[in-house]
């Protein structure tokens, strides 16, 4: 392969954005049929990081996952806040309606 590369790094071959653009089309091949991933770099500083269209897919998927799985956390550990926080005002969740709960979240 005619472009050069430079070093790797945690699993990311490092190649300057003029080596991928003068070998664009094996610089493609080589990322989407081979799976390697690559850091673009300009003038020896990271720029970009080209992969797989599948490994990005998945990363987003992992990521999206990841996030539902915090929100999800917070969620369950703020209800709990909440109860306990009601319960010390005499207020018994369990007896309010939806609309009234917002309004004691609102409040406090």
């Amino acid at each position: 392969m005619a472009f050069v590369v430079y070093a790797v790094v945690a699993m990311l071959n490092l190649i300057s954005i003029t080596d991928a653009r003068n070998n664009l089309s094996r610089f493609v091949k080589e990322v989407s049929q081979k799976g390697k991933k690559y850091v673009l770099v300009r003038d020896s500083v990271p720029e970009a990081v080209v992969m797989p269209y599948q490994d990005y897919v998945k990363q987003e998927e992992e990521e999206k996952e990841l996030w539902q799985f915090r929100f999800d956390r917070l969620i369950k550990e703020a209800r709990k806040a909440f109860r306990k926080w009601a319960a010390g005002q005499g207020i018994d969740v369990k007896k309010l309606t939806e609309e009234e709960v917002y309004e004691l979240i609102d409040r406090i």
